[in-house]
This record gives structure tokens, C-alpha cells and sequence, in this order.
């Protein structure tokens, strides 16, 4: 009766079901406790239940907007959208001696990026066809294609020197005949690593000589700790032999992942353009997922953006320096290069099984991490660590962590 993706277990596995059952135990004990333990979440992603004051974007006030009544469906957003989606990126380029390219007639919006990748999958991929995606890496792409009955393989993210680096001999031999695109993070996550231009030069090399569109995940772009001096910079706008998607969406920019807007950019040679066009056009009109008081409400959300990615960047700052001192003066773990985003990795250099550690730190400490393996990462030891829960809980959980390592 289902299909084969849907033929599996779904069951929690062994580290949920002992969050659950620990969350359980601590809510029956709670009336008899002095001081309730609690458990440490370092998985935590969404910022709306990380003590973040929200109440700058007046939300209230902006989804009463009385043209929410009328339904003018548009596969391609209204103008006032597309023009302050403009506005943000020549905002993000500002400091950039090149001008910004921009044509708000290469503009689709979806629900979200992960909406935003099944439709390029729909546009390029047949059944069983693959698209390359980097490891380490977030879980979510893989399952994103397997629902859209295509395959992913992997191209390796490596750590050599003390950053992070696309290997580009991986990269070039998974590829097949039956590849349709190659995607790459911007900045990667869990990783944080930007896309230099060196890198950017080689992927689009690779691409044209094997035909392949490139999609860019840009969501976490603005988090960056520094620019370096060899980031792709504007590049990614240029027109190339090959289509470029850029991924993006409010989920991060302005932390609010519950108001589900998310876009699509593409740029493309002349004979290309136009096709794609009437493709989006075509896949955006059929769903019509984005919601009319998103639509009008954007615009005035794009004009505070800044003041909430503040308050995350301090608590970031906040977090890493707590982080690199602590880490320092340990013998046993090492905090590798970050670059940005919303993960910091730490590496515990005792040799240790994965699964292991994360339930001792579970059972024991009460802190709740997910191990490496969940994003990929090849070997053992690699511990993925939110940077955006609150101090207090941070610097809680790292004591706890090392205790564990002690």
C-alpha cells in the first residue's frame, strides 16, 4: 500500500526514547524537588524559545492588516514584496564596490526552503536521478529528496588546517550520469563554513562542464563572525552557462521560522531564463503556498530584521567566547574554526562510540546532544553544540560536558 520510503520503521530511537522517559520522570517528580533539574537542550534551532524579545516586529499589528481579507493570488508575490526582498540583498551588498544585479522577475516565493528545494527537484530530477549534497551536513535534504523519490550522494566537507574546505575529489567522483544538480551551503551547517571564491569558481567550472544547475542554501548567511577576504562576495548573482538558485527565507533572517516565507532567486544565461521562468511560475501557481498576510506583512517585518539579528549575534558572541576559554583549557576537547551560523563543533579527543557519549550525557548530566553521526560526520567524537539557547543554559551545559569528559 505505501510507497517504499514510507515502508520503514519511524520508531524514536534509543537516545529520544530516553529523553522522553527522562522528561517524564523529572515532570512526576517535580512537586517533591527543591530545585527541579532540568535537562539542557544544546539541539535547540528555533529562536522563538530562546528568550528573544520579539515584540519589535509588532506582529500584532502588522497581520491586521485589513487587505489579509482579499485573496489576490500571485504565483510570483505582489510587487511591494518582491521590491523589499530587492532591498535586503542590496542592503547585504551594500559595502561591495560592485553593484548588485537584481531582477525581481527571477523571484518565486514558497512556504520555506524546504518547499523551495522540492520544487527545483520537481524541475530537474526524475525518479531515481541523484543530487550531490555536502557531509557533513543538515539531515533534512536527504529526506527532502527521498519524498521527492530521488536519491542523494554525498561530497565531503573536510577540516584540514583548521577550516573547513569542500573536497572537490569527492565531489567529482560521485557525480553520474544520473546526477541533475549539485547543492552547496552558504554558509554549511552544521559546519559554518562560507564558500570562498576559489571553491565558488571550481563548482561552477564543474557544472558547466557537466551541465548541472547549482543550488546555494543561503539561510544562514547573515550570521557570519568575519568576512574573509576571499568570500564569494557577489559572484553568486553573476549570470553563468549554468543556473544558479539561491535558497533564502525569513525562517533566519528574521527569525520568525513560524510565518513560513522562504524565496527562490535563480540566475541564467538568456536562452535558459525564460524557461525557467514559466517553469517556477507554473510549480508556484499550482501550490500557492505562501499566505496572503505573509504577503502583505514582509515589507514591514524586512524594515526591523536587523534588530532581532542583533540580539542573536551578541548571544552567539556571548556563547563562543565562553567556548573558546572553557575549551581551551582543556585537554579533552577542541573547538574547531567557526565561521557563522547558529552551531559551534566540538570534538572530544578521547577516542569514544558516538551513541555512547551522548547517552551517558543524557543519563548522567541531563544534557542532550545529537551525535555526529546524525549529520554525517565520517568518524566518532564530533559533538554538535546551538550557540543560540540562552548564557546561563550554555555555560551550564559545557561544565556538564566536561565533567563527562573528566
Amino acid at each position: 500500500m505505501f510507497s517504499k520510503f514510507f515502508q520503514r520503521d519511524f520508531q524514536a530511537n534509543e537516545l529520544f526514547k530516553l529523553k522522553e522517559e527522562i522528561q517524564k520522570e523529572l515532570h512526576k517528580n517535580k512537586s517533591t524537588q527543591e530545585k527541579e533539574p532540568k535537562i539542557i537542550d544544546f539541539t535547540i534551532s528555533n529562536p522563538t524559545i530562546c528568550n528573544f524579545d520579539y515584540s519589535i516586529y509588532k506582529l500584532d499589528k502588522i497581520f491586521s492588516n485589513p487587505n489579509n481579507y482579499e485573496y489576490k493570488p500571485s504565483p510570483k508575490g505582489t510587487e511591494e514584496l518582491r521590491i523589499a526582498i530587492e532591498e535586503y540583498y542590496k542592503e547585504r551588498f551594500i559595502s561591495s564596490n560592485e553593484k548588485l544585479k537584481f531582477d525581481k522577475d527571477n523571484l518565486f516565493f514558497t512556504s520555506g526552503t524546504s518547499e523551495s528545494y522540492s520544487y527545483l527537484f520537481k524541475i530537474f530530477c526524475n525518479p531515481n536521478d541523484n543530487v550531490l549534497i555536502p557531509k557533513p551536513g543538515y539531515p533534512l535534504i536527504y529526506y527532502i529528496a527521498e519524498i521527492n523519490n530521488i536519491k542523494t550522494k554525498y561530497y565531503n566537507i573536510k577540516y584540514k588546517k583548521g577550516i573547513w574546505q569542500i573536497d572537490f575529489k569527492t565531489l567529482e567522483k560521485v557525480i553520474s550520469k544520473d546526477t541533475k544538480c549539485i547543492i552547496a551551503i552558504n554558509p554549511n551547517n552544521p559546519t559554518g563554513n562560507y564558500i570562498k571564491s576559489d571553491e565558488f569558481q571550481r563548482l561552477i567550472k564543474i557544472c558547466e562542464e557537466k551541465k548541472l544547475p547549482l543550488i546555494i542554501d543561503e539561510v544562514f548567511y547573515d550570521y557570519r563572525k568575519r568576512f574573509h577576504p576571499n568570500s564569494i562576495y557577489l559572484e553568486q548573482f553573476k549570470e553563468y552557462n549554468i543556473p544558479i538558485f539561491i535558497l533564502n527565507g525569513l525562517s533566519k533572517i528574521a527569525a520568525l521560522p513560524q510565518v513560513k516565507l522562504g524565496w527562490i532567486y535563480f540566475t541564467a544565461s538568456n536562452n535558459q531564463k525564460e524557461k525557467i521562468r514559466k517553469i517556477l511560475e507554473f510549480i508556484c501557481d499550482i501550490y500557492l503556498s505562501v499566505n496572503t498576510p505573509i504577503t502583505n506583512g514582509a515589507p514591514e517585518i524586512l524594515k526591523s530584521y536587523k534588530t532581532i539579528q542583533s540580539k542573536i549575534k551578541e548571544r552567539i558572541e556571548s556563547n563562543l567566547r565562553y567556548l573558546n576559554r572553557v575549551v581551551k583549557s582543556s585537554k579533552k576537547l577542541k573547538f574547531l574554526n567557526y565561521e557563522g551560523g547558529w552551531y559551534a563543533i566540538i570534538k572530544v579527543k578521547d577516542k569514544i562510540d558516538d551513541d555512547y557519549f551522548t547517552l551517558k550525557a543524557l543519563r548522567e548530566k541531563y544534557v542532550f546532544l545529537y551525535p555526529g553521526y546524525f549529520y554525517e560526520f565520517d568518524k566518532d567524537g564530533y559533538l554538535v553544540i546551538s550557540l543560540i539557547i540562552p548564557e546561563m543554559d550554555f555555560r551550564e551545559g559545557i561544565e556538564r560536558i566536561l565533567q563527562i569528559c573528566n
